[in-house]
């Protein structure tokens, strides 16, 4: 066989990869610049740096696979601002206090809180978080109600007990798989406070793993196809509104004071009239329920797990906690715990500060862009997604001092690092709520 025929045999061979890759780039390319093309014509300011990946997919694939290592490469080659495609939206990864800032204080006006595909086709119609102007200022009039000082005041029986037992098991344990722990406590706390549940261990099993099946739901592609994880999440969410509609037909035939003081029960009690029939009011009261339970599960566990990991590094920071509580009487079997008690432990608050500035359950939140407008001389278009990151925004702040340390002492009044412009907004509005406004978006 001669070269030329070997040659020739070979391109006959590769003619079909070639034209295959050839024909993706160019489809890719369109896909490009037909995102591209979405922009805002009336600003003359350049979109940031990036690509949009895959028709239809966009980058999603790379992010689902990456995890955090997605964005920490992409960091490395943008900066602080890149675009990118994620969850079926042309979207813009921001970090920096600056860039924050300018994002939370232009609430309702450059940006608005909106979920993606996938968490708003999971989560209920009527809740807090999809409603929007008038309606939403009601909705969260009413919510607030199951969250101010006295309620919180009466959710604290419903939860002692339970969070004693659990410590007491997991000493007794040669081992203890610390996060799923926390997530079987975490459902079992949030089911008894929002929605008055009482557990069995077998409830617990079933409700951690909706629960599961959902939070994965959450961060899946909004794809409703068999054995697809959305599908699952779909699936179990039906099951946990079910169990929710049971309980709030079991509280219909109890008075307020013969029922659990949960969630439930005071959303129950509100006015709601102002949405409908009294179908439709229960209707209401379960999507939020459902949402809330949903929206603390990740997040909760995630602060709690990291609690954990943070204090066996740091024993003398136990000590520490130790001493303020017995101080306090908290320790004290005999002496009931109250809200006030807790809130006036400065060193235990500033504990737990360190550890949402070291591991933010929510690591990053989405907006979505209601007015075009600029960061660092580049376009942020209308339409498009803002998903910024607290996470890294943390990380890389130079607000701290010694940040990789943990160091709780940081916020006392003598230093008070929290404090400093950028700072306070970024760590206690977006992470220390993010237990009722945020998804458990972890990566």
């Amino acid at each position: 066989m001669t070269m030329m025929s070997i040659l020739s045999a070979l391109l006959d061979t590769c003619k079909p990869l070639v034209l295959t890759s050839l024909l993706l780039w160019l489809v890719t390319r369109l896909w490009h610049e037909y995102i591209i093309a979405t922009k805002d014509p009336s600003c003359s300011a350049p979109l940031p740096p990036g690509s949009m990946g895959l028709p239809f997919f966009g980058e999603t694939l790379s992010f689902l696979a990456k995890g955090s290592q997605y964005y920490e490469d992409k960091f490395k080659i943008y900066g602080r601002l890149f675009m990118t495609h994620l969850l079926g939206a042309p979207t813009i990864r921001v970090r920096g206090s600056d860039h924050l800032h300018k994002i939370l204080h232009g609430e309702d006006d450059i940006v608005s809180f909106e979920y993606p595909k996938a968490i708003t086709g999971i989560l209920g119609k009527n809740t807090l978080v999809q409603a929007r102007g008038q309606h939403h200022v009601i909705l969260r009039k009413r919510v607030a109600t199951a969250f101010t000082h006295s309620a919180l005041e009466g959710y604290l029986p419903l939860i002692t007990e339970p969070i004693k037992d659990a410590i007491e098991h997991w000493c007794n344990q040669p081992r203890t798989i610390t996060y799923r722990s926390m997530q079987e406590l975490v459902c079992k706390l949030n089911g008894s406070i929002l929605c008055g549940f009482h557990y069995s261990d077998t409830d617990v099993a079933e409700i951690t793993e909706l629960l599961f099946q959902i939070d994965n739901g959450i961060l899946a592609l909004p794809i409703d196809l068999p054995n697809t994880a959305y599908r699952k999440a779909m699936q179990a969410g039906k099951k946990l509104r079910e169990k929710i509609a049971d309980r709030i037909r079991m509280k219909e035939n109890l008075s307020t004071q013969e029922d659990d003081q949960d969630v439930l029960r005071v959303l129950m009690d509100a006015d709601l009239s102002h949405f409908g029939s009294k179908g439709e009011s229960h209707e209401i009261v379960s999507d939020n329920a459902f949402d809330l339970l949903i929206l603390g599960f990740g997040t909760l566990s995630s602060a709690c797990t990291s609690a954990v990991l943070q204090l066996a590094r740091h024993p003398h920071v136990v000590e520490k906690i130790k001493e303020e509580l017995e101080a306090a009487r908290i320790l004290d079997p005999h002496v009931p715990i109250i809200h006030k008690s807790l809130t006036d432990c400065k060193y235990v608050n500033n504990v737990v500060k360190e550890i949402l500035r070291n591991n933010p359950p929510v690591p990053s939140s989405f907006r979505k862009v209601v007015k075009t407008f600029i960061l660092d001389g580049l376009q942020i278009p209308k339409g498009w997604t803002v998903l910024y990151s607290i996470r890294d925004t943390l990380k890389f702040s130079e607000h701290y001092k010694n940040k990789d340390i943990f160091d709780p002492d940081r916020y006392s009044p003598e230093r008070r690092e929290d404090k400093k412009e950028g700072v306070t907004t970024i760590l206690y509005l977006e992470v220390g709520n993010a237990h009722v406004q945020e998804n458990s978006w972890r990566p």
